[in-house]
């Protein structure tokens, strides 16, 4: 069994966000996604250009960039229209 975190246990944290599975929501460069309110441009796809703590967006309509913090990025975010390539893909690439 993982090591769970007691706090976690006690305020039920961990059970509350699926007992350990899928903790942190996998985001990766390239995703295309909707947001909840279309940008003034018109458009509500964005396409992720980095990831980290931090999120940049880039408008697929106008091409504004958009910095925003994980939490935040997650409240907006819709739904996700296509997935970039996986970390593993990448990582490999940059090693050929």
């Amino acid at each position: 069994m993982p090591f769970t975190p007691f706090w976690d246990i006690l305020c039920g944290d961990y059970a509350r966000k699926g007992g350990g599975q899928n903790m942190v929501e996998q985001i990766t460069l390239g995703d295309v996604i909707l947001t909840r309110k279309p940008h003034p441009c018109g458009g509500n796809e964005w396409t992720v250009t980095r990831t980290g703590a931090d999120i940049k967006i880039k408008c697929n309509t106008c091409g504004h960039v958009v910095m925003l913090d994980r939490e935040r990025f997650l409240r907006q975010r819709k739904a996700v229209v296509r997935r970039g390539e996986s970390a593993d893909n990448q990582k490999t690439e940059a090693v050929k």
